[in-house]
């Protein structure tokens, strides 16, 4: 997708970290993916609605866009929407994330966004981007592996009159070279999903300029000195590698040079913010399939169910 490309390379926000960013994207865009040429289709398609201007009108991201009669189907066409809620004009995109109520737990950082360089790791579509941009961030850049959520951040930044200063890159944390490039980084959702945890708090480390802050949120587990490594899958997800207790998860923090530890919030995910809706698709499965149905406090495994925990530190 050209557009992903311009977007990196027009942006002066990136400073050293341009080159690579744009040569680790060509290499992602340039192997093959059969879903494509439909993802393009959609785009070429939203491109042709007059462009509004954004806001945030809570739980929605909303853009005044006028709307056509195929619109909603180009945008069901960019499914699974997991993080949201957007609305597009008269269309409401109801992710299967209720992203707001996780905005609502971060406001104890929120003057820590302005005029600052972000970096939003694993950032799915960007809701959470368009947001610490919406607040008054200088710049974010939200690398999200996923292809597709690449494709729904520039279906709805394609639809913004004024574009802000958000640059997305289909990447990993791994692919981006150890430079002190940014004032706060958000890894949310994250830690639970690598196999060597400490690595990608180091590496977060060594982004951040010397007075800069984590925001960190990920799964944990009650209790003192615990530490859940599932055995095959956790709430049906394979990749999740491990689900600490809160005491282990300042000790990793403090072992990989972090300080001044804040525990910004402890949150069980309900139905009202993880749930089923059409726009993630027919037979996408959500909470509700990931838990035991004859006890919502554990996951269908007998693991204790998803509880998450919300850390900033410098």
């Amino acid at each position: 997708m050209e557009e992903i490309l311009n977007l990196i390379s027009s942006n002066n926000n990136l400073n050293s970290i341009k080159e690579e960013l744009l040569i680790a994207t060509e290499e992602v865009l340039s192997k093959k993916n059969g879903n494509v040429p439909r993802w393009e289709k959609s785009i070429e398609n939203i491109r042709k609605c007059k462009m509004g201007e954004v806001r945030y009108s809570e739980p929605y991201i909303h853009i005044n866009s006028s709307t056509t009669p195929d619109l909603i189907d180009s945008f069901f066409e960019l499914r699974p929407w997991r993080k949201g809620p957007y609305r597009i004009g008269e269309i409401c995109i109801d992710s299967e994330w209720n992203g707001n109520l996780k905005w609502k737990r971060l406001e104890p950082i929120f003057h820590l966004i302005k005029d600052k360089e972000i970096l939003d790791i694993g950032s799915g579509n960007g809701y959470f981007s368009f947001l610490l941009s919406l607040y008054g961030a200088k710049h974010v850049l939200a690398i999200e592996p996923f292809l597709l959520f690449n494709y729904q951040f520039h279906a709805i930044n394609f639809l913004i009159k004024n574009p802000l200063n958000i640059t997305m890159a289909p990447l990993r944390l791994e692919q981006l070279s150890n430079q002190k490039e940014f004032d706060l980084v958000f890894s949310m959702g994250v830690l639970y999903h690598q196999k060597n945890h400490l690595s990608h708090l180091m590496k977060i480390k060594e982004l951040l300029k010397p007075s800069g802050y984590l925001l960190l949120e990920t799964l944990m587990v009650d209790g003192k000195n615990q530490l859940i490594i599932p055995n095959d899958r956790y709430a049906k997800m394979r990749n999740v590698f491990n689900i600490p207790s809160v005491d282990i998860i300042e000790r990793w923090l403090l072992k990989t040079g972090f300080k001044n530890i804040e525990l910004i919030d402890i949150t069980q995910t309900t139905f009202a913010e993880q749930r089923k809706t059409p726009w993630i698709g027919d037979q996408t499965e959500s909470l509700e399939d990931f838990l035991d149905k004859s006890d919502f406090n554990k996951t269908i495994e007998g693991y204790p169910a998803p509880k998450r925990v919300m850390f900033l530190c410098n």
